[in-house]
């Protein structure tokens, strides 16, 4: 029997490739050299990289209004949507779709299922495990006041068994009291979705094989159906002990979407234009939902549908324009993650230490510049080592180059 992801690439060049059903979709006035969306997202000429720390930037800029002013909602994008979404919501989503495109990818080109689990543990948990480390046993004891030797011997277990499974764990946690928000690092909550999100692609594909892409369209029916019945009724499931375990069904609704979207574009890439014009008519659909209608509900209602698409259609021209010089920079020291994981408490640690009498613009830049000074640092010594094996490959090459030393 063939390999899931073989059978899935087979599908995909069945249905996606010359003549396929995809070339379809999208109409017989698609020319063969019609330029594709997602040429240059598979072929490396693209700025992703770059599109990563922007977005990492802008969660931070969008935080920084919560952690510094107590209220995202005056964030110039949030005014822009009347509310419906802000920078951060935006770069979370970006965040999704991205992923789920290249981790579909990362899946086919993966030689076996053990080896696509270990790429993405290498990339996941080293900085994940330091940076909430940190967080737990330094920053915790200094604002709280507690002994960090007394805190990490009594909770160091139930530490590290919480945080293998990504839940962001810390033995205390509010301990910036008189802020607007109180947690320590109020972002890990999206790692732990979207691992759930890695899982299901592996399920679907391992289950549904030639008919994931299939599979794929009726989840995003069934997330969009249900995220607008929650807008329209106010629904807001728990779930019981299942909720308790993947997660916040209503938040769901959406990351599902977003990383289920990501793939799709993934699935459809020989199929999908890259026009200015669709570029266009996003943005005017955008508009027209967002401000025609009276009430914010209705608005709402119209974005669950076209608010993911059109935002990875955006996302994906951005990012496909060809590598920049600093792309390649930027490659060389890929500082997204970092920025992500330490982001919210550096900008905890700064309100609580200069107070909130700052700019806000002094703030955001004070803010933004600490966290790239530790992403750097999380990258160069924790993420880039780690990744293929980087310590055990340096170890050994140090071992080689000390035999070739004796042989002299």
């Amino acid at each position: 029997m063939a390999e899931p992801r073989q059978e899935l690439h087979a599908s995909v060049a069945t249905d996606f490739g010359e003549g396929g059903a995809a070339r379809r979709i999208i109409g017989r006035r698609r020319t063969a050299d019609a330029p594709l969306l997602m040429t240059n997202i598979l072929n490396g000429d693209n700025n992703v990289t770059v599109a990563r720390l922007m977005l990492a930037l802008m969660v931070l800029w969008s935080h920084s209004f919560a952690i510094y002013l107590g209220d995202e909602g005056i964030e110039p994008i949030a005014q822009l949507t009347r509310g419906l979404y802000n920078a951060g919501n935006v770069g979370v989503a970006c965040f999704l779709i991205l992923s789920g495109a290249l981790i579909l990818r990362s899946w086919e080109s993966s030689s076996s299922a053990w080896r696509f689990t270990v790429k993405r543990a290498q990339r996941l948990y080293p900085a994940y495990l330091v940076a909430v480390f940190a967080g737990a046993y330094i920053v915790a004891p200094i604002y709280a006041g507690l002994d960090p030797w007394g805190l990490l011997r009594q909770s160091f277990p139930t530490w590290l068994g919480a945080n293998l499974v990504f839940r962001g764990y810390a033995p205390v946690d509010q301990v910036f009291e008189g802020a607007p928000i109180a947690a320590i690092n109020g972002s890990l909550w999206s790692i732990w979705y979207e691992v759930f999100c890695y899982i299901g692609l592996v399920a679907g594909v391992s289950l549904l094989r030639q008919r994931f892409v299939v599979g794929c369209w009726v989840v995003l029916a069934i997330l969009t159906a249900a995220k607008i019945y929650a807008d329209l009724t106010g629904w807001n499931p728990g779930f019981g002990i299942i909720g308790a375990v993947v997660g916040w069904p209503l938040l769901w609704f959406s990351v599902a979407g977003w990383f289920v979207t990501g793939m799709l574009f993934h699935a459809y890439r020989t199929a999908i234009p890259r026009s200015p014009l669709i570029l266009l008519g996003i943005a005017v659909a955008w508009l027209a939902a967002t401000w025609l209608p009276s009430q914010q509900l209705t608005a709402r209602i119209l974005m669950d549908v076209i608010y993911t698409p059109g935002l990875a259609y955006i996302l994906f021209y951005v990012c496909s324009t060809p590598k920049t010089s600093v792309e390649m920079r930027a490659r060389a020291n890929d500082l997204s993650y970092g920025m992500y994981l330490y982001a919210f408490p550096t900008q905890q640690i700064i309100r609580a230490e200069l107070g909130p009498g700052q700019p806000f613009l002094v703030y955001f830049a004070l803010s933004a510049t600490c966290t790239l000074v530790l992403s750097i640092v999380s990258w160069k010594l924790v993420e880039r080592p780690f990744m293929a094996g980087g310590y055990a490959k340096a170890a050994q090459r140090a071992r080689d180059a000390q035999a070739k030393l004796h042989q002299r």
